[in-house]
């Protein structure tokens, strides 16, 4: 198994030694696994076994700072790092200006776009190893626990109607009204229950875990918009392309929560989200 990991970071230098630590952690973890069972096991091969052949992670740092520091990669042993300095292009900007800088990475079997400011449990790569690898399958959603919230992130069953992005349009457009929102409604809104491994519509973007078979299909990464909506964009290119996003509870990433873009401007939040919203309905809702 061959993983791509392109990493978007924003002014978050500690995150991201925290979240480099945690990869290389979780390829530590796996290593170690596939020697025990090929020395408990010798010519049997299972899960992460049948993996370990081949088993290379690749992370490209796509640093988007305004203000860039000097980060030290000497310390990861267990992954190659590439880093590649850009002006702030967003997340999926930053993300495709690493597949352009280095097309090789959406050859690998994963390419996974992830924020810096979360960590990977120690488990992960163990866990992906499991799921079965089918052709229809575009994009595999882990479960990202939010240290704020106490719950899952993902996943997101079922299509967003266009009466629920309206409204989405309309939260946005008043920023006072988004604020009202968050501090009412939000909080108060009932948190459904766990969601079973299977197929879904759509995950969070924090972590997207994207099959070969999604760009062999032809998706993409281009995405016009400078933030947000990202998992809707990618949702509707799977939909089309009859493929799924295959939700894997199992596969556990542990969230720090919105540390970049809780130091936009909350009126340059809101307008980025407008715009974003704005281009799924007029792409997507015709």
């Amino acid at each position: 198994m061959n993983v791509s990991i392109i990493a978007v970071n924003y002014n978050t230098y500690p995150e991201l030694q925290s979240f480099l630590r945690s990869v290389d952690n979780a390829a530590s973890t796996f290593l170690r696994s596939v020697d025990e069972a090929a020395t408990d096991l010798p010519g049997q091969a299972d899960g992460a076994a049948a993996d370990g052949k081949g088993f290379d992670v690749r992370l490209f740092i796509a640093d988007n700072s305004t203000q860039k520091q000097e980060t030290d990669l000497s310390a990861f042993s267990h992954i190659g790092i590439e880093y590649l300095p850009l002006d702030n292009l967003g997340y999926f900007g930053g993300a495709a200006a690493v597949l352009k800088a280095f097309p090789e990475a959406c050859q690998a079997d994963y390419t996974i776009v992830s924020n810096v400011d979360l960590t990977y449990d120690s488990g992960f790569f163990l866990a992906l190893a499991k799921v079965p690898k089918e052709t229809s399958t575009a994009w595999i959603a882990p479960r990202i626990h939010s240290a704020f919230e106490q719950r899952d992130r993902n996943p997101k069953r079922d299509r967003y109607s266009r009466r629920k992005l309206s409204l989405m349009r309309i939260k946005f457009r008043f920023p006072w009204l988004n604020t009202l929102y968050n501090k009412t409604l939000y909080k108060r809104a009932k948190r459904s229950l766990p969601v079973p491994a299977g197929p879904v519509y759509s995950a969070h973007g924090a972590v997207i875990i994207l099959a070969r078979a999604f760009f062999e299909q032809g998706g993409t990464l281009s995405y016009p918009m400078f933030l947000f909506c990202e998992e809707l964009f990618l949702a509707e290119q799977i939909a089309v392309r009859e493929m799924k996003v295959l939700y894997c509870p199992d596969i556990l990433v542990h969230d720090l929560d919105h540390v970049s873009t809780s130091r936009m401007n909350w009126r340059i939040y809101c307008q980025a989200n407008l715009k974003a919203v704005n281009y799924i309905l007029n792409r997507f809702y015709k």
